[in-house]
């Protein structure tokens, strides 16, 4: 349903039904044309359970397990994992039994509130997320007036933008390389089965998925390079993040360790499991963190090894284009939102190092002009 401005300033409405348009027009003020609107959906019965003369009172709990099978098509599956950890584990035990009318910002406010007590910061911000695409989807199809959740829990920030650049540099955290190097050595001695993979992120910066989703015929031994053109992400062999395939340069040590991996003789992936698929992503998590702690480096994520990389290689001076291309993305604007603060900075040395310096010829002083005396 949709509700527009007429030329003379009124207002109407449109909405399909069965392959027919309803559209009227000519009401005074939005309500009007809303109130309108569903006097009509209700005459074709095209709306759902419903008060006499209102909107649907579908509860939230049914809507979003309605949503879930609607978005379940059209994004990825770890999308799709997420929304429904999120809504089914955080916000329907509190919120699943009221009517989508009924969800105030008061509400939700309360709900993210008591959240932000026992959760991550991050994970507030995720239910946030979750809760929010669904109650758009509610207020695009008309279900609800507006979507409540917009505004809520994003503090003071200038229209259009979407994180701020601390909230930003806070999701990036990387190793040093002294770090990296004490990770990985704790890695082959604690989760030998996962410590090539280790290496790979870390020398890489492969995502944690296309490292899953790579085969054999994908690595050039006598090159030393990969080719990544898919990733493995909740157990569906999905294309890249950007849906490009991209070659890149790997250390001929690191090559030489994954040329050395047992062979799959079922499907030829490099790295698999006993029945001849990809391993799982949250096995591959598990094992960091165990290999983290026994390395006494706690906080970091299986995706900061990724970081790592990017900040290691811009710190050493290797061209913004170059490491973009390796990280697969689309142009070096985002490398750079990420990462400008590990790129080294000379400061006044940029001056000291002009080759062939100007010279600066200062211009003769004017001549000052004498009065003449009047006799």
């Amino acid at each position: 349903m949709t509700l527009f401005r007429t030329p003379a300033g009124g207002y109407g409405y449109r909405f399909w039904h069965r392959g027919t348009l309803a559209k009227r027009e000519g009401y005074a003020t939005k309500g009007q044309a809303r109130g309108a609107e569903w006097a009509r959906r209700v005459e074709v019965g095209a709306v759902g359970p419903r008060q006499a003369g209102g909107p649907p009172t579908i509860t939230l709990a049914d809507y979003v397990a309605r949503w879930l099978e609607e978005i379940a098509p059209h994004v990825a599956p770890k999308t799709l994992l997420n929304y429904r950890e999120r809504l089914t584990g955080h916000v329907l035990a509190t919120l699943g039994a009221l009517a989508l009318g009924a969800l105030t910002r008061a509400r939700i406010r309360a709900l993210l509130t008591e959240k932000a007590r026992t959760q991550a910061k991050q994970s507030v911000r995720g239910i946030r997320a979750a809760l929010s695409a669904c109650l758009a989807d509610a207020a695009e199809a008309g279900l609800i007036v507006a979507n409540p959740c917009l505004g809520i829990g994003r503090g003071r920030r200038r229209r259009g933008e979407t994180l701020t650049a601390i909230e930003r540099y806070e999701r990036v955290k990387p190793m040093s390389l002294e770090e990296r190097d004490a990770f990985l050595a704790v890695a082959r001695t604690t989760e030998p089965a996962w410590a090539v993979y280790f290496e790979l992120l870390a020398k890489t910066g492969l995502r944690p998925g296309e490292g899953l989703g790579l085969r054999r015929a994908d690595l050039n031994a006598t090159e030393a390079s990969l080719r990544i053109e898919r990733a493995w992400v909740a157990g569906v062999l999905r294309p890249t993040k950007t849906h490009e395939t991209r070659v890149i340069d790997v250390p001929r040590g690191l090559a030489a360790a994954l040329y050395a991996l047992p062979p799959c003789d079922k499907s030829g992936w490099l790295f698999f499991n006993a029945a001849g698929r990809p391993r799982d992503l949250s096995k591959a998590g598990k094992a960091f963190r165990r290999a983290r702690t026994a390395a006494t480096l706690e906080g970091f994520r299986l995706y900061d090894l990724r970081h790592t990389y990017a900040s290691l290689r811009l710190a050493a001076g290797a061209p913004i284009t170059y490491v973009a291309a390796q990280l697969g993305h689309r142009t070096p604007e985002t490398t750079l939102r990420y990462y400008a603060r590990w790129m080294p900075s000379k400061g006044r040395a940029w001056v000291e190092d002009e080759p062939n310096p100007p010279v600066v010829v200062p211009e003769p002083a004017p001549k000052s002009k004498r009065l003449r005396r009047v006799k």
